[in-house]
């Protein structure tokens, strides 16, 4: 019988850490460079968030709606209670990237980005 977590860890606690790569804004030095015209984000999403540092960060200082995933309750639960403190308005879901991607109230993500996975 399989466990919620598919033989992922889950009785260590992720870091508390911010990522900065992980910000939409860092490409658009590329773009420019590249002699393109950097796309405006509206919608962007982060899978595996972990404890959700980054992404409210990029919520509440950013102009996109974020959206995020990570399977783990416990970090799901810490990464809300950021949001409401925030005010970042980030949308937080507990689901498998499956579960998570099967959803058909999501929106076309300009965006998505993913760290240690």
């Amino acid at each position: 019988m399989a466990t919620w977590s598919e033989g992922y860890v889950s009785d260590i606690g992720y870091t508390y850490g911010y990522y900065p790569y992980l910000n939409p804004a860092q490409l658009a030095v590329p773009f420019l460079q590249a002699g393109l015209a950097f796309p405006e984000i509206r919608q962007a999403c982060e899978f595996g968030f972990g404890q959700g540092i980054s992404l409210n960060a990029h919520a509440a200082a950013g102009t996109a709606q974020w959206y995020g995933t990570d399977f783990n309750p416990h970090h799901a639960s810490f990464a809300r209670e950021l949001a409401e403190v925030t005010g970042s308005q980030a949308q937080i879901f507990d689901q498998s990237f499956a579960e998570f991607c099967s959803r058909s109230d999501l929106p076309d993500f300009d965006f998505i980005a993913l760290h240690g996975i």
